[in-house]
Order: C-alpha cells, then sequence, then structure tokens
C-alpha cells in the first residue's frame, strides 16, 4: 500500500463532517446531492479590463 492511499475495507470508508477531534457525523451520498449550491447562481469577478481592449464584435448590441 502507499503513501496517501486509503487503509481497510472499501465497505467501511464513508463521509462524514467532524464536530471535533472524537465526534464525526456521517453524511450519506443522497444528503450530498439534496445540499443547495451557493455558487450555483454566483458568478466571481476576477478582474475588470479597459472597454476599449474588447473587440466592438464580442459585445452584444
Amino acid at each position: 500500500m502507499r503513501a496517501g492511499e486509503p487503509q481497510g475495507v472499501s465497505s467501511e470508508i464513508g463521509k462524514g463532517y467532524e464536530v471535533s477531534r472524537d465526534h464525526v457525523i456521517p453524511v450519506t451520498d443522497q444528503e450530498l446531492r439534496d445540499l443547495p449550491l451557493p455558487t450555483a447562481k454566483a458568478i466571481e469577478i476576477v478582474a475588470f479590463i479597459p472597454l476599449a481592449s474588447i473587440d466592438p464584435i464580442r459585445i452584444c448590441a
């Protein structure tokens, strides 16, 4: 077994939310699918550029 690979039987591996160092709440795949995506209707603006640097053909009129 290589470093970084999960150890144990795959049926014993699951997902969970660590509340504290010794308390993990199990989370099912269905619960993850049912979560609303906070970024589903959001965009991230990375930078602004001068209007003159945009080809007028690219601007919808």
